[in-house]
């Protein structure tokens, strides 16, 4: 686990800020690096230890990097399925402290932010 990401969730009590942004585009900024993303706060288990309490994740499904293919409309051979990756990681207390609601800089349909410092620690995942 880094101090901002987590492979896996991490419950909190939840709050109505919290809870606002559910669904959220979310704009991620580290140092020279950014990337959009969505946000999801999901509830846990009702009969789990960690009812009543939610985990807060970044996601985004990653657009492969490969040039355009013409696509027939009658094809005769089977198509070329790739695997659909979806990134995604648990914000960290430290992280969600960093969320700030929208910057005249970043893109319009962006809702919320989180500028992260610029530090070695990564969460590519």
């Amino acid at each position: 686990m880094s101090k901002y990401f987590a492979d896996e969730p991490l419950w909190f009590t939840p709050t109505d800020e919290m809870r606002s942004w559910d669904g959220k585009d979310i704009w991620i900024r580290q140092g020279k690096r950014e990337w959009p993303a969505i946000i999801r706060v999901g509830d846990a288990h009702p009969m789990s230890e960690h009812r009543e309490k939610v985990y807060v994740m970044a996601w985004q499904t990653p657009i492969p990097d490969r040039a355009f293919e013409a696509v027939e409309t009658m094809p005769t051979a089977p198509r070329r399925y790739e695997d659909v990756s979806l990134w995604k990681q648990y914000l960290t207390q430290d992280a969600m402290s960093l969320i700030r609601r929208r910057y005249a800089e970043w893109p319009e349909n962006v809702e919320l932010g989180l500028d992260l410092p610029d530090e070695p620690e990564s969460f590519d995942s």
